[in-house]
């Protein structure tokens, strides 16, 4: 996720706006994934 984030702000610096777009994407979708795995964790401890 970092390296992402640092290319994405290298795609910006060199105004390369369509690979910061997909960048941001995949950045947004792996966020989103990280964070229904936290939920799942969650789910799973508090069951347990």
């Amino acid at each position: 996720m970092n390296e992402l984030n640092e290319a994405l702000h290298d795609c910006v610096s060199r105004k390369e706006f369509e690979r910061a777009t997909e960048l941001r994407d995949a950045c947004n979708k792996l966020d989103i994934e990280r964070t229904e795995l936290l939920q799942e964790l969650r789910g799973n401890i508090g069951i347990s």
